[in-house]
């Protein structure tokens, strides 16, 4: 598959090999592909897009996009969300985080975590997987 996947490939030759059948999913996240076999680890998944860079800077995380050559930079919460989407998270993971450690409700976080991760999709730096499995069983 190279360095970027083909995400109808894997899909069709996942089905070809009978995974679909037998309760599997995948997602092919930077080469790398994650099979789950617990429809409860199941949840919309965001990660990274395979075109950007980014470093984080004491409190603030810079964003390259390798596609456009636009610099991005978040601190806070965002500088945090930036650093969950590694693939192995659910957003509601990524929402119960941004609980815990900036002592904030529910309600409030699933809106901000939300709006921030349309935020990164419209400028094309993550891809996002709905109804996939995050991590590896």
């Amino acid at each position: 598959m190279g360095t970027s996947c083909d995400y109808l490939a894997l899909a069709d030759s996942l089905k070809r090999d009978g995974f679909s059948n037998r309760g599997y999913v995948a997602i092919c996240q930077q080469g790398v592909v994650l099979v789950s076999r617990n429809d409860s680890d199941l949840a919309q998944c965001v990660v990274k897009s395979i075109d950007t860079v980014s470093e984080r800077v004491g409190e603030q995380v810079f964003v390259l996009s390798t596609r456009d050559n636009r610099l991005f930079t978040f601190n806070g919460v965002g500088a945090e969300i930036w650093e969950l989407l590694d693939g192995t998270r659910t957003t509601d993971d990524i929402v119960q985080a941004v609980c815990s450690r900036f002592h904030v409700r529910r309600a409030d976080a699933r809106r901000d975590v939300s709006l921030f991760l349309q935020h990164l999709a419209q400028r094309g730096l993550t891809d996002v997987f709905a109804n996939l499995a995050c991590r590896e069983d």
